[in-house]
């Protein structure tokens, strides 16, 4: 028979488990929740909040709240200690409120929601435009919807001075003495309309906006009035114009499966002076068979400028799951962005889509018009190596050397201390972003693959020692390995042997024995980083509440407290020394125990 809980008895057992934590409570403890109205009780208050099947308390101690999520009355479903954050159920939430408070905590607060800081255009093509929300644009805009300063060089039919790029046509030039206007000569706009996608207006009335929306243009005329080809030493001789007139980026929608040397030397000469070159992949997959691309990926011939070295050759990403049907696509092929993009009616008003990787590539110079306003000095190496790290690979389909331009991720790279490491699971930012940049740079830590870092994955023994072994120069030791089972040919035979001759660790519980596979926890981190820096007593008291006095880590534990190495979980009084260390917090404690360095 099931007894009813009563008040008291949730108190006497409260009282029970803090004397058993060694915590003291009064009644008192119970009162400082922070009121969500003047009369309302403490039921009362949460019971806003429980209208869901689970309810985040945020706690203001996290380590009160890892103390109250071992309350026998908690209904815990998840605890975030590094946050101080107990999700619990509807009916439970009192209890969980009372048990962080008498914990120690001042308060105790139901989650509340925000929505995402993004620029929504109110322009009429707006939520037509897929391609957009695709890149995350809107989520970018907050930090930069470009600059004046920026100027992209459109290599086309000429532009034409149309609303959405109203006062940011700068001067150009034209291949044709007896053409000489950089007006757009073509049925199509096609000049006009990759303009518009890499520097429309946003909320103007008209269009959709261009990924860059306060950039200037230069219109470079290449295409005769009335022709669909142009000549390749014209394309050369506008982008030598465009490096002599101040471009910071030049766009090439255009695509052909030639090449001439004086295009390559153009390019290179354009990269020297730091001029970033974009170029359409071109639209050949029609061409080729790419009814199955998984199992056999469709490779299409190169086109040119696109595969010209220090070029961007961007292919066109479809509405779903992999790309356009129509577009170029390869290993020489960089980049993916949307193949079909909004821009304003050029007749008639209102909006209309513009298709091919013509209008893929000005989307793509658009976006690196943003990064350049945040970032003007980043060089066209800095830009490309950004663009591959932060660039995923969703599927197969996508069959491009890089991965889909992200415009959040790549513009969290702008004005980046160190050259970023190339892992596309490391999240910018984050608190230990600069850490494995510091890390990968400095040849302290390796990825688990060419692309992947695994933050969260926690690190053996064998790990740790040589990450640590590694920051001290991967020195020879000059004792023979002590360790029975450090085999001969480990990649850590050295690190270990270095470890114990140095002091740093005697193996495990002193024996012989190193247990290369066991688990490295916070702990073990923390004492080796200690030993390391030559064990000096710490000055002050241990902070922590989970490190008993006694314990053989607590100095260690202290003196990276105190110099800055960890501030706990979450900069709580709590370290959880028995927590196997995942690779983000081992990296960035070997990254603070060096003085944090920001830059090379």
């Amino acid at each position: 028979m099931a007894m009813e809980r009563t008040p008291g008895d949730r108190i006497r057992r409260r009282s029970a488990w803090l004397a058993a934590v060694g915590v003291a409570t009064t009644l008192a403890a119970l009162l400082p929740f922070t009121p969500l109205g003047p009369t309302a009780s403490a039921e009362d208050q949460l019971a806003t909040q429980t209208t869901s099947d689970e309810v985040r308390l945020v706690v203001d101690d996290p380590g009160a709240a890892l103390m109250a999520a071992q309350d026998p009355d908690v209904d815990l479903a998840r605890l975030t200690p590094e946050l101080g954050v107990i999700t619990t159920s509807p009916e439970n939430v009192e209890d969980a409120a009372e048990a962080a408070l008498s914990a120690g905590a001042t308060t105790v607060e139901p989650d509340v929601e925000v929505e995402l800081a993004s620029f929504i255009p109110t322009d009429p093509g707006w939520t037509a435009w897929w391609g957009a929300r695709q890149l995350r644009l809107e989520d970018a805009w907050p930090t930069t919807l470009g600059s004046g300063a920026v100027d992209i060089a459109i290599v086309d039919t000429g532009i034409n001075l149309v609303p959405e790029l109203a006062g940011r046509v700068l001067p150009g030039w034209s291949a044709f003495a007896d053409q000489p206007s950089t007006l757009d000569g073509s049925s199509s706009l096609h000049g006009t309309k990759a303009a518009m996608v890499a520097a429309g207006a946003v909320n103007n009335g008209t269009g959709a906006s261009g990924a860059c929306p306060q950039c200037d243009v230069i219109p470079l005329k290449v295409f005769r009035a009335g022709s669909n080809t142009a000549n390749l030493s014209d394309v050369a001789t506008a982008i030598t114009w465009a490096t002599a007139n101040g471009a910071e980026i030049i766009n090439l929608s255009l695509a052909g499966p030639q090449t001439l040397t004086t295009l390559t030397n153009a390019v290179a000469a354009a990269r020297a002076a730091g001029i970033v070159v974009v170029a359409a992949a071109g639209n050949n997959g029609f061409n080729s068979d790419c009814s199955n691309p998984i199992a056999s990926p469709c490779i299409t011939t190169p086109n040119y400028p696109a595969s010209t070295p220090g070029v961007i050759g961007v292919a066109g990403r479809d509405q779903w799951s992999g790309l356009a049907g129509g577009s170029s696509r390869g290993p020489n092929v960089d980049l993916a962005a949307a193949y079909t993009n909004v821009v304003a009616g050029t007749t008639f008003g209102g909006f209309l889509n513009y298709s091919g990787t013509s209008s893929a590539s000005p989307l793509v110079a658009g976006t690196i018009g943003l990064f350049r306003t945040i970032d003007p000095t980043a060089t066209p190496d800095q830009i490309d190596s950004y663009l591959q790290i932060s660039s995923p690979m969703p599927n197969p389909t996508i069959n491009v050397a890089w991965g889909e331009l992200n415009a959040v991720t790549f513009l969290a790279l702008a004005n980046a201390s160190w050259p970023p490491a190339p892992f596309t699971d490391v999240v910018r930012p984050s608190f230990y972003a600069t850490a494995v940049d510091w890390g990968w740079n400095e040849g302290v830590v390796n990825g688990t693959s060419a692309t992947l870092f695994s933050p969260d994955e926690t690190i053996s023994r064998a790990m740790g020692i040589t990450f640590l072994w590694r920051l001290a120069g991967s020195p020879t030791p000059t004792i023979a390995n002590p360790f029975v089972d450090v085999p001969a040919g480990a990649y850590y035979r050295n690190a270990a042997t270095w470890g114990f001759e140095e002091g740093i660790t005697n193996g495990q519980g002193g024996l012989n024995t190193f247990d290369p596979g066991g688990v490295f926890n916070r702990s073990q981190a923390m004492t080796m980083i200690w030993r390391f820096n030559g064990a000096a007593a710490p000055s002050g008291a241990n902070p922590f509440i989970d490190v008993s006095s006694t314990a053989w880590y607590v100095d260690a534990v202290t003196w990276g407290y105190e110099q800055g190495i960890t501030n706990g979980i979450g900069g709580s009084n709590v370290f959880a020394p028995e927590l196997p260390i995942p690779r983000s917090q081992d990296v960035t404690m070997l990254w603070r125990s060096v003085g944090s360095p920001t830059a090379p």
